[in-house]
């Protein structure tokens, strides 16, 4: 298995001038235990951001499209944290850009789960964050 290092290095996390969370994820694993530690390391990253910013709510850019070869989807363990995670109250719109229908319909299964009704899956980053920005 991976160390926690070598896979907080398969994701990146910030808030953008905004104040949209990307969340862009550049590897995936096969390995249940290596997916249910990155699942975990995202949702204490985003919780910590949604606790320090001063927004009701928050928008989020997942951005999938470095996910490139077809892999498993997450452990159900790893889908669990996903969808506690995306349950969020302060969690708004979320937009989705992702080269594969395989990701982008596993992040679309989750957010239904959670909920979400504010979510669209998107080509291009521009069209997304524009998206998210309107009103």
């Amino acid at each position: 298995m991976k160390s926690e290092e070598e896979i907080r290095k398969t994701f990146k996390l910030f808030l953008d001038e905004n104040g949209i969370l990307n969340l862009s994820i550049f590897n995936e694993s096969s390995d249940k235990e290596e997916t249910i530690l990155a699942a975990q390391l995202i949702k204490n990253e985003v919780e910590n951001i949604l606790n320090q910013s001063t927004p009701k709510s928050t928008n989020i850019l997942l951005d999938l499209t470095p996910l490139k070869i077809v892999k498993v989807p997450p452990s159900a363990k790893a889908r669990e944290i996903y969808i506690k995670l995306s349950s969020d109250a302060r969690i708004n719109k979320i937009a989705i850009i992702g080269a594969s229908y395989f990701h982008v319909s596993i992040a679309k299964s989750i957010f239904t789960i959670a909920r979400k009704k504010k979510v669209n899956a998107f080509s291009d980053r521009k069209e997304a964050s524009d998206w998210l920005r309107e009103e």
